[in-house]
């Protein structure tokens, strides 16, 4: 008797069908579709002009049923979720051309910007940006992936499956798909796992707080972005981390009982916070070193002050490919480090009269700003004084952003880097580093995200405003002493202490493979068909995304893109990065093979 098995496999090796599954419909799921029918429709090619759309069969496998935002862009998530990028930056979110593959014909699809404009969202001026809410992204990116699945299903080159991916496993050179409704029957030439977040292994101290909230009254809000935070939560708050996330919970918070924002004079940029109905006896933030992100500029004529020239980026992209050339051997990240404190340092020289302290000599300055790069917690009259009060070290801040003080060395450092980092993001992918000097400049580029990954002004003037009213504490800010208690937490250093009866994680979980719990990696890990960058990152790739097996005899086309490759790219977060060259390098790689295959 013939099993089912060997039937479909009979099928698949005598016909030219290529079956390829793209695991995850978030952006870079649908940046990869967009890539392959750019790819085999010929317009990035000449190869293509025997290959119609019914060579290949594309599966699409997703665990909800919206395509395209993805977990962090979810359209239905509060519009109190903002993006920490501003529209001015998303011009750099192109649109999608029309693609004629034979009989079928994809639309095309506009640029971010354009569709904004097109839908009459409210966009940016010179002297201010504007951050959209992240479901508006989410909104386009739906509209985007419906634009062209569609035509794809129509045409029966595309099906999708809206079901949790389990496992994957190598049978025969082909890769066989398990979800959580069973074996799919289908094998696959390919697959690319564009899979984002995922869950980890719990800290000691959230399993000691699970293990408390279980047999006490205390609340514990581990997923921080769950949809019903507001009617679960008591009324005394405390906050785990200080990053982004951080910001949309108060922001969530802030405007509960219909309290608001409005100017606390009609010349300052400082906002008062009206509380019509108090819903929280207070609101206690603290994470390791107690500090909030600082604000980006306000808008392009204060940002373009930290912006290197188009001479300085190329100067700087010189000097690091020359030492990327020899890849091998660069056992630092001091290559990096000079390189950017040369622009950093011409720059804050060029702004002589709006910093708050004058170095003579610029070499003097680069050493600095050296050590500043290194340390995030570096210490110099020229950065600003960390020892403020924490009301005062955020005024300061959002004053700088807004060009109305002097500015710190380590905020034209921050602004600096981010300016450069989509260019390190291309540098930094799959170089051929040593993994130890990899992990560090990783961890550099991690200790600037306070500046880098900045939230809008806005933000920052919000917390300021809570502060003043009363509600939000920043007093245990670092690192506090904190014991369970019957009713919650008790937060406390030398000379205060709180009590909260809920407890927000907002601490996101990083990309590190060997921490990771999600079935679809853990499996291939046990399998040993993946393995991490270094033990403190992301799974191995290739150039082309297929991925660094510990096997030497794995030879499927299995291909990971995204956040859990952090280590073998440098940029995983951003929303740009979902639609980087990286995905047209697979989508590149995917045709050769399947070119390859019907050669063979």
């Amino acid at each position: 008797m013939v099993l089912p098995y060997e039937r479909i496999f009979t099928l698949m090796t005598t016909n030219t069908t290529y079956h390829i599954a793209i695991i995850g419909a978030g952006p870079r799921g649908l940046s990869g579709l967009e890539q392959l029918c750019l790819q085999y429709s010929g317009l990035n090619t000449t190869q293509t002009s025997y290959l119609g759309p019914d060579h290949i069969h594309l599966t699409l496998f997703n665990d909800k049923e919206t395509l395209g935002p993805g977990t962090p862009w979810e359209i239905d998530q509060t519009p109190h979720n903002w993006l920490n990028i501003s529209d001015r930056a998303l011009e750099n979110l192109e649109g999608r051309v029309a693609m004629h593959w034979r009989d079928l014909h994809i639309p095309s699809f506009p640029s971010y910007i354009d569709w904004c404009d097109k839908h009459d969202y409210r966009t940016y001026t010179n002297a201010r940006d504007y951050f959209p809410s992240r479901s508006q992204m989410g909104q386009y990116l739906k509209a985007r992936f419906k634009s062209i699945a569609l035509p794809l299903k129509d045409y029966g080159v595309l099906k999708v499956i809206t079901q949790k991916v389990i496992e994957v496993k190598t049978e025969r050179n082909f890769l066989s798909i398990k979800t959580t409704s069973g074996q799919i029957d289908t094998l696959f030439h390919e697959s690319v796992l564009t899979i984002g977040h995922q869950p980890t292994t719990d800290s000691p101290q959230i399993k000691k707080w699970k293990a408390h909230s279980k047999t006490t009254a205390a609340i514990l809000i581990d997923n921080c972005y769950r949809k019903d935070l507001r009617s679960t939560i008591g009324s005394a708050i405390g906050i785990r981390g200080m990053g982004l996330a951080m910001i949309d919970v108060v922001r969530l918070l802030a405007h509960a009982n219909h309290n608001y924002f409005t100017a606390a004079s009609p010349v300052g940029p400082f906002l008062k916070y009206h509380i019509k109905n108090r819903s929280f006896e207070h609101i206690v933030l603290f994470s390791l070193d107690g500090f909030p992100p600082a604000p980006k500029p306000v808008g392009k004529r204060i940002d373009r002050k930290f912006a290197p020239s188009k001479k300085q980026r190329k100067a700087f992209k010189k000097e690091i490919k020359t030492h990327l050339d020899y890849a091998s051997e660069q056992h630092s990240p001091n290559f990096l480090v000079e390189a950017f404190a040369k622009i950093a340092a011409a720059i804050y020289q060029s702004l002589s009269n709006e910093v708050g302290y004058s170095f003579d000599q610029e070499t003097q300055l680069q050493e600095v700003i050296k050590d500043q790069v290194n340390n995030k917690n570096f210490k110099h009259e020229a950065c600003i004084n960390r020892s403020l009060p924490k009301i005062d070290y955020l005024k300061r801040l959002c004053l700088m952003a807004f060009g109305k003080a002097p500015f710190s060395l380590d905020y034209v450092v921050g602004q600096v880097w981010r300016h450069l980092q989509p260019d390190m993001y291309r540098l930094f992918a799959h170089t051929g580093l040593p993994d130890a000097t990899m992990d560090k400049i990783v961890a550099i580029d991690e200790g600037t995200k306070a500046y880098s990954y900045g939230p809008p002004v806005k933000s920052v003037l919000q917390l300021i405003a809570m502060m003043e009213s009363g509600i939000l504490r920043l007093d245990v800010s670092s690192n506090p002493d904190i014991k369970t208690i019957p009713q919650g937490w008790q937060l406390s250093n030398s000379t205060t202490t709180y009590k909260v009866d809920t407890m927000i994680n907002t601490v996101l979980d990083k990309p590190k493979l060997e921490a990771i719990t999600a079935p679809i990696l853990t499996n291939l890990l046990k399998d040993d068909v993946i393995c991490p960058v270094s033990s403190d990152l992301g799974v191995a790739t290739k150039a082309n995304a297929l991925i660094e097996s510990k096997d030497a005899s794995f030879t499927a086309g299995l291909a990971m893109l995204g956040r859990n490759c952090k280590g073998s790219v440098l940029g995983v977060d951003a929303i740009l990065e979902c639609f980087s060259p990286e995905i047209t390098h697979w989508a590149t790689g995917v045709l050769t093979r399947h070119l390859a295959y019907i050669d063979s």
